[in-house]
């Protein structure tokens, strides 16, 4: 088994037998449901120890907010909930992406650490998300009021 199948076979371990979840692993990826979201963990054999959960797609900028006011408030909440990372793409695509390492250097993180790991980067995750369907709600709200 190459490391990249190990390093899967890890997340797919946590996700399932410890999280209860359904894990779909491709190629580089490992895409699951966690609630009304779907996840992926991007996985690199080159820097296995590196976690990066991903988000994508979770609002578009269009009809009744900017892409500017979006990339304003994924700023404003980039900084208030610290590992979480919100960003919208050229295209007002919104998602968000927690980073961080999880082992030492090429090393495969242990699952003993991947299971204390994962559901608080999810939680993290999910917690930004709410933060900014909030400040968007409240962003409608003033922009009804001014008007």
């Amino acid at each position: 088994m190459n490391q990249m199948q190990q390093l899967a076979g890890r997340y797919e371990e946590v996700l399932q037998r410890y999280m209860g979840l359904d894990p779909q692993v491709a190629e580089e990826q490992v895409g699951f449901q966690a609630g009304p979201f779907f996840f992926v963990l991007v996985l690199d054999s080159g820097d296995p120890e590196f976690f990066h959960l991903v988000l994508p797609g979770f609002f578009y900028a269009g009809e009744g907010l900017s892409r500017g006011d979006a990339e304003r408030i994924c700023g404003e909440i980039t900084h208030k909930c610290k590992v979480a990372k919100l960003t919208v793409a050229d295209n007002g695509v919104a998602g968000a992406s927690v980073e961080m390492l999880v082992a030492a250097a090429d090393c495969l993180p242990t699952v003993e650490h991947l299971r204390a790991v994962v559901p608080r980067a999810i939680r993290m995750l999910q917690c930004a998300v709410y933060e900014f369907m909030v400040a968007v709600e409240l962003h409608g709200i003033a922009q009804a009021s001014n008007e």
